[in-house]
């Protein structure tokens, strides 16, 4: 119920008519009529004296309910709880994802293979008691090349080893595991 309802209800339960209740206000009936109409609302002082001539609260006047004030609270609170809990999750969450590659990366720098370690970049190897020189090297032009060098013969031959360094140490690496697998011998 709004406070202009409550005026009207307030003075027919005491049997005054707009006229008496605006004269014991101090304002004129016009005044007390939009007032009761909803159109305007009276001021704080008003508030009081009419809260004063029927003897109640000027909270009750103006319906402002202490309950319902708590509950909008504790529904607030409550709210913000459950917003708190949902946070809370999602921090864990990204908490553990971080960790989970922190971990991954850290197991990843462990175990990731140097090639530069794993392949010689230079062997000799001997087939038929001959020796053969392999090393990287390049060529006039700029491309990467294994040089195979035959002291033996005093000769020289080239091969395209590839365009990055694991592709080179690859091919090098394959062209002594076909000797080997040709009954040759490499150091």
């Amino acid at each position: 119920m709004n406070t202009g309802d409550k005026i009207i209800k307030l003075r027919k339960e005491k049997n005054l008519s707009q006229e008496k209740l605006a004269d014991k206000l101090g304002i004129a009936r016009q005044t007390l009529s939009s007032w009761e109409s909803n159109i305007t609302t009276p001021d704080l002082n008003q508030i009081r004296k009419i809260a004063e001539i029927f003897n109640i609260s000027a909270d009750e006047l103006i319906d402002n309910n202490i309950k319902l004030v708590i509950q909008k609270v504790n529904n607030t609170e409550t709210l913000a709880k459950k917003q708190m809990k949902f946070i809370k999750i999602i921090l864990i969450t990204l908490y553990f994802i971080l960790m989970i590659a922190i971990i991954g990366f850290i197991v990843y720098m462990i175990n990731k293979k140097d090639y530069t370690n794993y392949y010689q970049p230079e062997f000799t190897c001997y087939v038929n008691d001959k020796q053969y020189q392999f090393y990287l090297s390049t060529d006039e032009e700029g491309n990467s090349v294994i040089v195979s060098y035959m002291p033996h013969i005093k000769s020289t031959e080239e091969y395209a080893a590839g365009d990055s360094v694991y592709e080179m140490f690859a091919s090098l690496n394959a062209l002594k595991k076909v000797i080997i697998s040709n009954g040759g011998k490499c150091k």
